[in-house]
This record gives C-alpha cells, structure tokens and sequence, in this order.
C-alpha cells in the first residue's frame, strides 16, 4: 500500500458522466482527493460542486473520512457537503508529502491503517455526524447562556462597587 497523498483532478467538464469517469480513474474513499474547478468558468463552480457532491453520495463516499475530499475554488465561499479551500497550499499539509519507499515497519503500520480506513467505511457516518451536530447545538446554547450570566454578574459586580 502506498502512502495516502493527495491526488489532485482536475476538472474541465463538470457534467455528471465527465465527473463520473474522472472519479473512476481515481480510488475515491481510498485516498485523499481534491477537485480542482479552476479551470471551469466561475459561474459554474456551484454546480459543479453539486454534482461532484451528489456522485460521492451515489458512490457512498463521505467527504470527511476515511480520508479527505476537497473542492479547490476562489469563487466558492461554503459548500455545506465538501470543504471548499482556495488553492492547493490550503490543502492540509498532513496528506502533501513525496511518496517514497516505506520501511519495513512503516510498512506494516500502513497496513494497520488500511484495516481501520476499511473499518471506517463501514461505519454509519451519517447516524454520528446528526448526533455530533445536536451535541454541538446544545453546547452551543449553553456557551451562549452562560455568557450572558456573566455579563449579568459583571454587571452585579460593578454596580455593587459603586
């Protein structure tokens, strides 16, 4: 098994069945993959990301893990299902690396890897991302509740001083 870097494809034409053959000739879910839209015109770039999106969920690919899919676009600010990254240097650096030959122990920790990232792919991501959003919308509510109580006790402090 090689080391997981990031392949870059770049695409020309963003119609369903060109996306589809480009995801072919790569291992989507198996490898880091980004989507260069740079070369399409900007105006397109929403779609494109829309059906590069809807083709991940027809593979059954999540976008998050086993490892990451990006979308590299200046003209697309937020893209709910895919993160979106400007150029390739905002890649993250963790999967930017020369592939090279492994050592023998490097090479059975990536076999390791390769179970669990198997593992992964099995896992039901979609049933634990909804429960990490309610997690993360009450903690949300309760960050906010209790920085209004702390205003409210500067404001009790300060009036008691004067």
């Amino acid at each position: 098994m090689k080391l997981p870097i990031f392949e870059i494809i770049t695409i020309l034409d963003f119609s369903t069945e060109a996306i589809v053959k480009q995801i072919s000739l790569h291992k989507l879910g198996q490898t880091p993959l980004a989507f260069d839209l740079r070369n399409i015109s900007p105006a397109n770039h929403l779609e494109a990301a829309q059906n590069i999106a809807d083709q991940l969920h027809d593979f059954g690919v999540r976008a998050y893990f086993p490892y990451p899919l990006f979308v590299i676009s200046r003209h697309l600010n937020d893209f709910n299902e895919i993160p979106v990254v400007k150029n390739k240097t905002q890649l993250p650096s963790h999967f930017v690396k020369r592939s090279k030959r492994l050592k023998n122990k490097e090479a059975s920790l990536m076999n390791k890897v390769q179970l669990l990232s198997e593992k992964i792919e099995n896992y039901n991501a979609t049933k634990k991302l909804e429960e990490l959003k309610k997690i993360m919308k009450s903690n949300k509510k309760l960050y906010d509740l209790s920085k209004e109580l702390n205003f409210y006790q500067t404001l009790l402090n300060s009036s008691e001083i004067h």
